[in-house]
């Protein structure tokens, strides 16, 4: 593996550490929330789960690729990357 997407996998893998990190702490506060608050928490973590759960298949399938298919997959990777961290920003946005 190259160094290049050696650094590419680990950043992906830190960011879905950080995602997993504010998916616990909503959970937290989803316990404590009001009945009402609850069920937008709760619309929200899945939301949140489901995207992480994307972003998990976008990295092992950057694991995955080969040398030669990794090159041709690593500019979609990256824009599918960034759709859906966009995307989480904005869920967590909604409540933070």
């Amino acid at each position: 593996m190259t160094t290049e997407r050696k650094e590419f996998i680990d950043g992906l893998k830190a960011t879905i550490d950080v995602w997993n990190a504010k998916i616990e702490k909503l959970e937290a506060e989803v316990k404590v929330a009001e009945a009402e608050n609850r069920r937008e928490l709760q619309t929200l973590l899945q939301q949140m789960r489901d995207k992480r759960d994307d972003a998990a298949a976008q990295l092992n399938q950057a694991e995955a690729a080969s040398e030669e298919s990794w090159k041709d997959i690593k500019s979609g990777i990256q824009a599918a990357w960034n759709d859906l961290s966009s995307a989480m920003d904005k869920a967590m946005s909604r409540w933070t």
